[in-house]
């Protein structure tokens, strides 16, 4: 006799932590609660137990290369190129910032509006709500709390 897993199988870290987006309108409160949700699953799946966070760690985990880039004229920026996701952080940031702010583009690769489960719903959040809601999302995971 064979049992059924209670789990799905992994597809992929980065494709478990998009699997939690609902398939329904969001509201800036559902989306804050997916972040937080998606946080505890990275923390998870990095096996986190602290509040230290090497950016390697992510970057190796999700097949993400994170570069710190001299005199990039934002914070971080993240975009496709060579056939995988890259996150460009500011070389001159301290070290909690450029966590920070790769941890918030990583957020905005997760949410990318190519993805499969990308709704129409999905674009009821304003530029403005997706910024908050990556900030949400890195805070939480750095810190292991809703932020």
């Amino acid at each position: 006799m064979s049992t059924q897993p209670t789990t799905p199988p992994a597809i992929s870290p980065l494709g478990d932590l998009r699997a939690v987006w609902p398939h329904h309108a969001a509201t800036v409160t559902v989306a804050m609660d997916v972040a937080h949700r998606q946080a505890e699953l990275l923390r998870a799946i990095l096996e986190i137990r602290g509040k230290d966070l090497a950016l390697e760690s992510i970057t190796g985990a999700l097949g993400v290369t994170a570069t710190a880039i001299n005199e990039l004229p934002v914070p971080g920026t993240a975009f496709w190129g060579n056939g995988h996701w890259n996150i460009h952080i500011r070389q001159q940031d301290p070290p909690e910032t450029q966590r920070f702010n790769a941890l918030h583009e990583l957020k905005h690769i997760i949410d990318h509006p190519d993805r499969q489960t990308t709704t129409a719903d999905d674009a009821r959040l304003s530029d403005g709500d997706r910024e908050l809601v990556a900030d949400h999302f890195a805070a939480c995971v750095l810190t292991g709390e809703a932020a």
